[in-house]
C-alpha cells in the first residue's frame, strides 16, 4: 500500500484501496492489452490489417492503456514508460490518419 502522505503513514488514498480491492479486474485488463497486441501483430505480420489504417492505431491505442491499467497492480517503470510511448505515438498516428480523410482546400482557388 502507498501512504497517502508522510504526515499519517497510516493513511492510504482511496484510489490505491480502490486498485487493491479490485486487483483482479486490473490484472485481466492488462492481460486483455497483451492478447490484443499479440492479436493485432499477428493480422498486421499476415496482412489482415494496414499499418496504414486508423484501426490499426486505435487498437494499439487500447492495448496499451489496457496493459497500463494492469501495471497499476504490479508497477514496471520500464513497462510503464514503453507503454506510455505506445500511447503517445499511436495518437499521433491516429490524428495523422484522421487528417487524411479530410479533404484538402486550395485557398488559391
Amino acid at each position: 500500500m502507498i501512504p497517502y502522505n508522510k504526515k499519517d503513514p497510516q493513511a492510504v488514498s482511496q484510489v490505491q484501496v480502490f486498485i487493491d480491492t479490485h486487483a483482479g479486474w486490473f490484472h485481466n485488463a492488462g492481460l486483455i492489452g497483451v492478447a490484443v497486441y499479440v492479436t493485432l501483430y499477428f493480422a498486421l505480420t499476415f496482412e489482415m490489417i494496414s499499418s496504414k489504417a486508423f484501426a490499426y492505431y486505435a487498437l494499439n491505442f487500447f492495448a496499451a492503456a489496457l496493459v497500463l491499467l494492469g501495471l497499476l497492480v504490479a508497477f514496471n517503470l520500464a513497462s510503464a514508460l514503453i507503454q506510455i510511448f505506445w500511447v503517445v505515438i499511436s495518437t499521433g498516428g491516429m490524428i495523422l490518419r484522421l487528417r487524411e480523410r479530410v479533404p484538402h482546400t486550395d485557398p488559391g482557388r
